[in-house]
């Protein structure tokens, strides 16, 4: 019966990796079409002799870089790189500062400095995408908070004064392609597919709720207990 129940799960594990393969190309090849057509077209008319058109075209690429980089972000998730304590409030504080552009728009409030066994470069990466997605999609205020609401678990929030996000979408949050499923933003649509698959490995969850009268709270909730990192997460 367990020999049984090991092999349903390696065969679910197995279809699961494969979908998320096919998905991912297939995301990879929508997202990418519409910049190099835009290269294409201004090839062709001669663009690529004007500053305008050079910037253009400079602009595509950078934009392609991102949309590779993100994909990439989204495989690794973190595995090409070794767990680490660290202090929790400094990168906290780091990320924000450096990814929520005009500081003058943000409150930070940290209130914990837990130690936790992390892979620290992925972690920023989650907190990264958090941030900059309250930047780009919402509005300010925008506010940070590091809390430990239990003696078990840390708790750090991102939130915004935005639009939200539509309730029916918040137990969807992160599913790769959700952007483009809701078609509501701009994007490969796989910032929160990283936060959630970055933050599974550590144990903790992703959470997202609507704020009252407006905006939305991302919260990152991580246990304190050491063990809690999953190196082998698919």
């Amino acid at each position: 019966r367990e020999l049984a129940m090991s092999l349903t799960q390696a065969g679910a594990s197995r279809s699961n990796a494969l979908r998320e393969r096919e998905l991912i190309l297939a995301g990879l090849s929508h997202d990418l079409r519409t910049p190099l057509s835009r290269i294409r077209l201004a090839l062709e008319l001669g663009d690529a002799h004007t500053d305008e058109g050079r910037a253009a075209m400079a602009a595509d690429i950078e934009e392609i870089d991102a949309i590779v980089r993100q994909f990439i972000d989204y495989v690794r998730s973190g595995r090409e790189e070794a767990p680490k304590e660290i202090e929790l409030a400094p990168l906290v504080q780091e990320v924000v500062q450096a990814n929520g552009g005009n500081m003058k728009n943000w409150t930070i409030q940290i209130t914990a400095n837990p130690r936790l066994t992390v892979t620290p470069l992925a972690l920023q990466r989650a907190l990264a995408n958090l941030v900059v997605n309250a930047r780009r999609h919402a509005a300010p205020p925008y506010t940070a908070t590091l809390v430990c609401p239990d003696p078990d678990h840390v708790a750090i929030t991102i939130t915004d004064e935005g639009t939200g996000i539509p309730l029916d979408l918040h137990r969807r949050i992160g599913e790769p392609f959700l952007t483009r499923e809701s078609r509501t933003r701009t994007g490969s649509g796989l910032g929160l597919a990283i936060v959630s698959r970055i933050i599974r490995r550590h144990g903790g969850k992703l959470e997202l709720m609507a704020r009252q009268p407006r905006g939305t709270m991302a919260r990152i909730i991580l246990p304190l207990q050491p063990g809690s990192l999953k190196l082998d997460d698919v």
